[in-house]
């Protein structure tokens, strides 16, 4: 299996996007794995357009391209009818998102040939329950994903790095970093690869890097092989 892997969004599908078209037609993976983070950004809360075009785009990668989409933590907000500071300010914006993550019914994790996919990454095992998409959750474990900061959607990676109990690797984004960034857990490792974010002034964080899943190896586009154990470097921003 080789999947062509796309980290944390923030409304930049429109710098992306014909980078995702080139690599599609340059490796021809056989899934377009989205890591989350669809909507927000620093401030553009007002920028209705953007929202609306980061939709549309949305839309187009589900219906041609067989991808895979994961639900990262400033994406649940819409689903759940639970606006914060960074949403939409629009409540029709606000709505045309959620139906249109719905119809994407996104994961919570997603594994392939053994790697964990997740937004943010997982501490234990995820249940069975977990490995459902949106739509066959119960209400309770929705809820709960929204508001667990050692869950899959907010857990931070010195978090993984210390106390993660999970056998398997995982790729992750959330954590904005430089360039993906390997973290050793006590049974695993976990890759962090959220290079497209940015500061409050718009800068860019990482290097703008997506990535491609073979056969259990993870490849940098930019760097090459990212060997599962790799030495760690300090390049995790707190955004």
């Amino acid at each position: 299996m080789k999947a062509l892997i796309v980290p944390d969004v923030h409304m930049k599908f429109e710098n992306m996007i014909d980078t995702i078209h080139d690599l599609w037609r340059q490796h021809r993976p056989d899934k377009l794995v989205l890591l989350g983070d669809y909507f927000d950004d620093w401030g553009k809360t007002g920028d209705d357009a953007l929202y609306w075009r980061t939709g549309d785009i949305l839309e187009y990668l589900r219906e041609d391209f067989p991808t895979v989409f994961l639900l990262g933590n400033h994406d649940i907000p819409y689903l759940l009818d639970e606006p914060q500071r960074y949403s939409s300010d629009s409540a029709e914006v606000r709505q045309d998102i959620k139906r249109r993550l719905l119809d994407a019914n996104p994961y919570i994790v997603y594994e392939i040939d053994g790697v964990l996919l997740s937004h943010a990454g997982f501490i234990n095992e995820p249940t069975p329950e977990l490995r459902h998409r949106w739509s066959e959750l119960p209400e309770a474990t929705k809820h709960y994903l929204a508001h667990a900061t050692d869950g899959p959607l907010w857990v931070r990676p010195d978090v993984l790095e210390l106390c993660g109990n999970v056998s398997q690797p995982q790729v992750v984004g959330h954590s904005p970093v430089k360039q993906a960034t390997v973290f050793k857990t006590p049974n695993s490792s976990v890759i962090v690869t959220d290079t497209w974010s940015t500061y409050r002034d718009g800068r860019p964080i990482g290097d703008c890097d997506m990535y491609l899943l073979t056969n259990g190896q993870l490849q940098s586009i930019k760097h090459g092989l990212i060997p599962w154990n790799q030495k760690e470097d300090a390049n995790v921003i707190e955004r």
